[in-house]
């Protein structure tokens, strides 16, 4: 019997995409990466949020500050494999998917799990869409 590894695609009616972004990332273009992609969610009726890092840890720390919270449908990791790295401990043992923006430098977490590096379009859809790496 073959697994259905895929998420389900975002209940738009009760969305909350929750972003951790390192502002520092790929030299602060992340925000304005970050930007583009909330613009093509909202224009879709989602609802986003935005947690920016102050620190190393940090995004570990706000990633576990969320897990619990039954109206977050996406957490997005927004920076580097650094970044994502945090993000995923922090969500350990939570159902929240985590999915990723690439905005770092290497970008080799990204890579690896088959997201487009350059085609935020591409990215954003396969948030909204619930399609699983």
């Amino acid at each position: 019997m073959e697994t259905d590894h895929s998420s389900p695609p975002i209940n738009k009616s009760s969305i909350v995409i929750s972003c951790i972004i390192n502002p520092a990332a790929r030299d602060g273009k992340s925000l304005k990466i970050w930007e583009t992609a909330k613009n093509k969610f909202e224009n879709k009726g989602l609802k986003t949020e935005l947690y920016v890092t102050e620190k190393v840890g940090h995004a570990s720390e706000i990633a576990y500050s969320l897990k619990d919270r039954s109206d977050i449908q996406v957490v997005v990791a927004c920076g580097g494999d650094g970044t994502i790295h945090e993000v995923a401990s922090g969500l350990r043992g939570s159902n929240i998917p985590l999915a990723i923006i690439p905005a770092g430098t290497g970008n080799d977490v990204a890579r690896v799990h088959g997201y487009s590096l350059d085609d935020l379009d591409k990215i954003t859809d396969i948030i909204i869409n619930g399609v699983d790496r």
